[in-house]
């Protein structure tokens, strides 16, 4: 292998002009060397980055987590940007999970697979337990079928998270060097 190299699997193989510092993954799989994201040769790649405009009217959000529970903002003034009335929204989330590929036989879009459950109602009077890491909301007015606010809420359950790494094949000391490089990136 060449010196200064990233050898990677099914990556392409690009020579770098400047010297990596050492580096942040090297194992006999996989090579990343650590590079200045700032050196010479790097800056031609960089640009400005897009500002994306999700919320372009700056409305309040509809729904917030408590613990592992979603509730809907009764607020009148929120329910009124959103054109509706704590009467007549009904809101639900469907349960995302994550579709699972073997290490070693994985697609480029693995990233991309999930499924969604039914959509369970949202009540603030008994509130539903999300039990994966993540929900996808949908809220409309009874008169309509549009929705009138979509929303995604992440969670961090410890104990699924304990369960991921206890039984990866890969070591623990992998997990935090790629939390440091996506912490990076």
């Amino acid at each position: 292998m060449a010196g200064n190299e990233t050898v990677c699997p099914d990556a392409p193989l690009q020579p770098q002009q400047s010297q990596p510092r050492g580096y942040l993954i090297n194992t006999p799989t996989c090579k990343l060397p650590e590079y200045d994201p700032f050196d010479a040769s790097i800056l031609p790649f960089l640009k400005e980055p897009t500002h994306l405009k999700c919320n372009p009217k700056n409305l309040s959000p509809l729904t917030f987590t408590e613990g592992f529970t979603i509730r809907v903002n009764s607020d009148k003034d929120v329910l009124r940007s959103y054109g509706v009335t704590e009467t007549d929204l009904s809101c639900c989330f469907k349960e995302i999970t994550r579709v699972q590929e073997s290490l070693h036989h994985y697609t480029k879009g693995c990233d991309n697979k999930y499924k969604l459950s039914k959509c369970f109602p949202i009540d603030n009077d008994s509130p539903t337990t999300v039990s994966t890491d993540g929900a996808l909301v949908v809220c409309s007015a009874s008169n309509n079928a549009k929705p009138v606010y979509k929303n995604v809420h992440f969670f961090f359950h410890k104990e699924i998270i304990q369960e991921k790494i206890n039984t990866s094949p890969r070591s623990s000391s992998i997990h935090g060097k790629i939390f440091s490089l996506t912490n990076i990136a």
